[in-house]
């Protein structure tokens, strides 16, 4: 039987969410909505977590101040916002799409462009080193075979140099379908994807065997080129189907990676970075997961899924602990923590982002 229980607590932004019934799938909230006009394709925080960083499909990067849900600036940019972060002191932000673009979050002002990758065909990596004057971006060129080759930039976020930069190179068998830095610049994380070169054919095709993909993970502290140093694979399961990476955790000790297959599939999976040791299976109920995220703390996943549903998982007893059954009209495709690891901010197609008070 079914409890009607209303609780209101206090957000981070200081203004009171109300929670309402308790459902038999999880606790159904009212959150907190931010409407972008366009398909949202990536979020960050601020690292105070007061402040909140968007980009769109419609070629725009924002920045909304939480406390009163209002918007302080956004610009257009060439093609879509792919991935934005702060730097650590939380006023510089970079926003990558075909560039690199390096703002002054407090005003909207433009600080500098990086120099243009060069491939610049996707962006995986968009992160800053600890020390806030430095900025990391890959290059590669995606698509459904990857590419043989990929390279993560290292550029003053001052003066725009190149500081360094490192070669991730696979064999010719194999393709990278995307790449992920961690967060003290030491690994690299890669989809990789296995070819199948068929005789008496001029091209090649992507392989259908099953377990064709993996993650690799190397070791960039030294040089210019990567050392492989583990190979990550998720559990045989007879089917084929893709696995990427999608985040490490906060202090980079944790692997997070996303099955885009079959629904009947486990469909997330946590890799203990260090040890290559798979440590957590997430078997998503309902339908296919197009995002997953791990709190800063690594005690908590979210995963959102094709239907626009959200599920959050406790880490540790590997169960599900929440779900949101219609979370968006459109798949819940963006999912982001704020730093202290209250809050989750979902973006989706629906030219929507919606904050959730998750502890």
């Amino acid at each position: 039987m079914l409890r009607r229980s209303w609780l209101v607590r206090t957000s981070i932004v200081g203004l009171p969410l109300l929670l309402g019934w308790i459902v038999a799938d999880g606790v159904s909230w009212k959150p907190r909505i931010l409407r972008v006009h366009d398909g949202v394709t990536a979020l960050a925080f601020a690292p105070d977590g007061e402040r909140l960083a968007v980009g769109t499909s419609g070629n725009q990067v924002s920045l909304w101040a939480l406390r009163y849900s209002r918007l302080q600036w956004q610009h257009k940019v060439r093609w879509a916002g792919q991935r934005v972060a702060f730097a650590p002191d939380g006023v510089t932000l970079a926003s990558s799409g075909i560039d690199t673009q390096l703002w002054d979050s407090t005003t909207g002002h433009t600080l500098r462009a990086l120099p243009e990758r060069p491939w610049n065909n996707s962006t995986d990596t968009l992160s800053f080193w600890p020390d806030a004057t430095t900025v990391a971006v890959d290059s590669h060129i995606a698509g459904p075979l990857g590419s043989r080759a990929c390279a993560i930039l290292l550029y003053d976020i001052h003066s725009s140099h190149l500081r360094r930069f490192m070669w991730i190179m696979v064999p010719r068998d194999y393709g990278i379908s995307s790449a992920l830095l961690s967060p003290d610049g030491s690994t690299v994380a890669t989809g990789v994807v296995r070819w199948l070169h068929r005789p008496h054919e001029e091209h090649l095709l992507s392989s259908a065997v099953p377990e064709d993909r993996e993650i690799w993970l190397w070791d960039v502290r030294r040089g210019t080129a990567g050392q492989r140093i583990a190979v990550l694979r998720p559990p045989a399961t007879g089917a084929a189907h893709d696995i990427y990476p999608v985040g490490f955790s906060g202090d980079g000790r944790f692997l997070l990676g996303l099955s885009l297959g079959s629904e009947n599939l486990p469909q997330a999976y946590l890799w203990d970075a260090r040890s290559g040791q798979l440590k957590h299976t997430f078997a998503q109920s309902g339908a296919a997961p197009v995002a997953a995220a791990i709190s800063p703390d690594s005690q908590m996943l979210a995963v959102g899924g094709l239907d626009g549903s959200v599920q959050l998982w406790d880490v540790a007893t590997n169960r599900p602990t929440r779900t949101i059954s219609a979370a968006h009209e459109a798949a819940a495709s963006v999912l982001a923590f704020a730093p202290d690891g209250t809050t989750l901010a979902t973006g989706s197609a629906d030219e929507t982002v919606k904050l959730w008070r998750v502890r």
